[in-house]
């Protein structure tokens, strides 16, 4: 029997198939961060279309949604740098808007739910092209 190009005896199919089996599964796990650099894109664009908008704060916060860089394998994350005067120092925008009971409406995280399906997609799709 011939297998990726060389001939193995029956008795060593197993191996055979286990060794072809690693080898796809470095090709999807490649693709697979290929795919969360999209979907990271997306959420991005998502949130930054999202973003409340009026004051220059808020023009400037739809402006500064960002990736944190591929610091862990496997994950990606987002965030936006806008910060405001508080009464006691610097307050990252993103938790007035989405947690202050002022003013808050979690646009983030609803953005983040109505965005899985097309990431998902985005990662599967990136799965499909590569293998």
């Amino acid at each position: 029997m011939a297998v990726a190009g060389r001939f193995i005896q029956t008795s060593e199919l197993e191996d055979a198939i286990a060794e072809l089996m690693e080898e796809y599964g470095d090709d999807v796990y490649r693709l697979t961060e290929e795919g969360l650099d999209v979907a990271e894109s997306i959420l991005i664009k998502n949130l930054k279309a999202a973003s409340p908008g009026s004051s220059p704060h808020k023009v400037n916060f739809a402006k500064n949604w960002k990736s944190k860089g591929k610091k862990y394998k496997m994950l990606r994350y987002v965030g936006n740098s806008t910060m405001v005067q508080g009464p006691d120092g610097e307050i990252p925008l993103a938790n007035i808007l989405e947690y202050s009971t002022n003013h808050g409406s979690p646009f983030i995280k609803n953005t983040f739910e109505s965005s899985v399906d097309e990431m998902a997609a985005a990662v599967v799709n990136q799965i499909k092209k590569g293998v």
